[in-house]
């Protein structure tokens, strides 16, 4: 069991090198967002160029690790982003072997 978890260990990903594909992807438009994300956008009146920003400019909380998702194979980290006068985060998701980022869902960080 030890050799599997360091495989685990050696392959995922650093906040940074997550971000940066999560970045890459987001500035080609290469994003989607989940049905449960857009109900939070509209209870919470987030719009997406404020999804599209957090994913292009936003930054990973030091505390926030990134978690590997063993049922979708996917690394997913929460970024926290200031725009238009609000504080909010998107967590997303990626799977390294299709690099499209996934926005789970949007929490408004002020209430």
């Amino acid at each position: 069991g030890i050799n599997i978890l360091r495989d685990k260990v050696q392959f995922s990903f650093s906040q940074k090198q997550l971000l940066d594909c999560i970045r890459s992807a987001a500035a080609q438009g290469r994003y989607i967002i989940t049905n449960h994300a857009t109900e939070r956008m509209n209870e919470r009146d987030i719009s997406r160029i404020m999804i599209e920003a957090c994913l292009l400019t936003g930054h990973i909380q030091p505390n926030r690790p990134v978690k590997f998702n063993d049922e979708f194979n996917t690394y997913e980290c929460r970024i926290s982003n200031y725009f238009a006068g609000v504080h909010y985060d998107v967590v997303a998701a990626l799977d390294p072997a299709d690099p499209t980022v996934i926005v789970v869902t949007v929490i408004d960080t002020e209430e």
